[in-house]
């Protein structure tokens, strides 16, 4: 897992297996007991970086975050893949 973090926002880059996506489920939950906050999943999203489109919407279910799409803007930055389709 690579993190980026400024403030309130942060980028994780997680890879995409079941085994990954539970860990960082788990560790979302834990980190809303501990500081007793409520996340909002609502304003999760999941970016496939890779060439399966599948691998990015089985994350999105599985984390049960909005699935967005390439390019998008991180801190006005934009972030988008050099893979072709």
């Amino acid at each position: 897992m690579f993190s980026l973090h400024y403030a309130d926002d942060i980028l994780l880059l997680v890879s995409g297996d079941l085994r990954s996506l539970a860990s960082f489920k788990l560790l979302l939950y834990e980190l809303e007991m501990i500081r007793g906050l409520k996340i909002n999943f609502h304003k999760f999203f999941v970016y496939n970086l890779v060439i399966c489109e599948e691998v990015g919407i089985r994350a999105a279910i599985a984390l049960n975050f909005n699935l967005g799409s390439l390019p998008f803007t991180y801190l006005g930055l934009p972030i988008k893949s050099n893979l072709s389709y």
